[in-house]
């Protein structure tokens, strides 16, 4: 067994980080996560002086911002315009997969895993347990949203044994995917 200092460690790291050809923050600490397991491994086994080297790698990346885009008020008119409009282009599951989102919030990968068990047309109500936060949710269901939704399954969903409200328009009639949104 050769022992290496943990200077020569961290010059080998630094060198590295240096000609890595990934430029963002979050690419280069995913690469240095790898490293620091090796050199965890390496402490753990008595393979370098110092047990505690990974320590000197952080586990942190920049900040990202996301840009949350809302609609105008200008914009959610000509929507509710679109809506409106029966010889509107947009079809009737567009429609109901907009407005889930536009009048309810509900995220586009809670709304392609939406089963017909979770609406509840008696009391006006949609309930489901978000994927992003495994938080239970139980929503009132506005009539345009609730309209919407009949709408499309009694007159546009094909027949499908799938549960899921929205299925692919051609066969096999499976569950969409959140690309749908």
């Amino acid at each position: 067994k050769k022992h290496y200092s943990a200077y020569h460690y961290l010059q080998l790291i630094k060198q590295f980080n240096i000609c890595d050809k990934h430029s963002t923050p979050a690419s280069k600490n995913a690469y240095n996560s790898r490293i620091r397991m090796f050199l965890d491994y390496l402490g753990e086994h008595k393979l370098t002086n110092n047990r505690y080297l990974f320590l000197a790698l952080t586990n942190v990346a920049a900040p990202c911002e996301n840009l949350v885009v809302t609609l105008t008020d200008e914009e959610q008119s000509l929507l509710g315009e679109k809506f409106a409009d029966e010889n509107s282009s947009i079809s009737l599951r567009a429609k109901a997969i907009i407005q889930l989102g536009l009048y309810m919030g509900i995220r586009r990968c809670d709304i392609v895993s939406l089963r017909f068990n979770d609406i509840d047309w008696q009391n006006s109500t949609i309930s489901f347990v978000q994927s992003k936060t495994s938080y239970g949710m139980s929503l009132p269901m506005p009539d345009q949203v609730a309209n919407a939704l009949y709408q499309y399954i009694m007159e546009e969903r094909p027949e499908s044994e799938c549960d899921t409200v929205f299925v692919q328009n051609k066969a096999p009639f499976e569950s969409v995917s959140s690309q749908v949104c």
